[in-house]
């Protein structure tokens, strides 16, 4: 079952999350217009002396099959639930960091002019909940099958809570690749 289209929308929520947060933080800087707008230079390139790629805390913090998020047992201060349809109201599951929760609001509401439904399907996960995740799919369908779907524990970029999966409200192809070709997926 893989989760490309799932995978892609996970990335797309990060950068919302990213630039909401950069946008914000503009507005707020030194040199603003009196109309409120920021007057800035614009370089090229990413700077990553502007946000730590390592620092868990970091809304540009890279986790990933390859980079462990440290510590392994961090959780994020700023945890809320977005005010969006949620799979699993209750879940820890259903928490996003504030930004990503903020973009997530923004997400779903653009949807909703559209006529798409959406839903949380999953966000926040802690360390033990990833254990228990990925120890489900390995007793399931083998380490290899499960190192194809899921990330191990302490690599996993939603324990960050910048990472979200969302699906139909209707569970259409809820964390399938046929997500894609819903109207919800091609939206």
């Amino acid at each position: 079952m893989p989760r490309r289209p799932t995978l892609l929308l996970i990335l797309v929520l990060i950068v919302l999350a990213g630039v909401f947060v950069w946008h914000r933080n503009e507005a707020a800087a030194p040199g603003q217009t009196s109309g409120g707008t920021t007057a800035r230079t614009v370089t090229d390139g990413f700077n990553k002396s502007t946000y730590s790629t390592t620092d868990p805390a970091s809304i540009w913090v890279v986790v990933n099959k390859q980079h462990a998020l440290q510590p392994k047992d961090y959780v994020p201060a700023d945890l809320v639930i977005p005010t969006v349809p949620l799979r699993v109201p209750g879940n820890e599951s259903m928490q996003l960091r504030q930004a990503t929760a903020t973009a997530m609001e923004q997400l779903f509401a653009a949807a909703s002019k559209a006529s798409i439904s959406l839903m949380l399907s999953s966000g926040y996960r802690s360390y033990s909940y990833q254990v228990n995740l990925y120890h489900g799919y390995v007793a399931s369908q083998g380490q290899a099958t499960a190192d194809t779907q899921s990330a191990r524990p302490g690599y996993s970029e939603h324990q960050t809570g910048l990472a979200a999966d969302v699906e139909p409200a209707s569970k259409t192809c809820e964390v399938e690749t046929c997500f894609g070709d819903t109207a919800e997926g091609k939206w």
